[in-house]
């Protein structure tokens, strides 16, 4: 019944043979994806500190190979219990996306920032908010063994935050402000100021893993 369950069966509208058959190749695959997610993690976050070219953010898009492999074997009933949750996913789903959407505008909407950055949300989601939801035997037998993923990916966030809060990126721009009205009141806020804030929620949940 377990491909009859999976996030693959339910997007194909429930067609379970070509779901199965497309994750047992994924899964038999997988190393061919799992070997390149670190290291395009971490190109595109030494990227946007301009120490190498700032297009090679692009590599981001690289993880999506097996982020999507991840999430196509979600367990659907599970993954409906999951995004349910209001503090162990809406919330931190909520901020996160918030706060991508604020580092997106610091950098102007640059093409190779933005991918990179929802790159790294979807990574988030699927490894973090979602990771309860891989019923699969393999999943539940490496449920236990997590905290150095949970770890390295505590790193890689708080570094990607420290960069940006810390004027490590040359291409934040200082001037890119969004204002609002509220009780009457003109709020002037730098995108930047949107990001530091909102991201310090999913840093945090991140953080009770550990």
């Amino acid at each position: 019944d377990g491909p009859k369950r999976s996030m693959l069966c339910f997007l194909l509208l429930g067609n379970h043979r070509v779901a199965k058959r497309v994750n047992d190749f994924l899964e038999e695959h997988r190393v061919w994806g799992q070997i390149p997610l670190f290291p395009c993690l971490i190109i595109p976050m030494v990227a946007f500190t301009e120490v190498i070219p700032l297009n090679l953010t692009w590599l981001g898009v690289v993880c999506l190979g097996d982020i999507g492999r991840i999430f196509f074997k979600l367990n659907t009933q599970a993954v409906e219990l999951c995004i349910s949750e209001p503090f162990d996913f809406q919330v931190p789903f909520v901020t996160l996306t918030l706060g991508i959407i604020g580092g997106m505008a610091s950098f102007e909407f640059h093409p190779g920032c933005c991918s990179a950055l929802i790159c790294f949300g979807c990574f988030y989601v699927t490894e973090i908010l979602l990771g309860d939801a891989d019923l699969t035997e393999r999943g539940i037998r490496e449920l236990g063994s997590l905290l150095p993923i949970y770890s390295i990916c505590f790193v890689l966030f708080s570094s990607v935050y420290a960069m940006f809060v810390f004027d490590a990126c040359p291409s934040i721009s200082s001037a890119s402000e969004f204002i609002f009205v509220f009780l009457r009141t003109r709020t002037r806020t730098s995108f930047m100021s949107i990001f530091a804030r909102f991201m310090t929620t999913p840093l945090i949940f991140l953080a009770k893993f550990l």
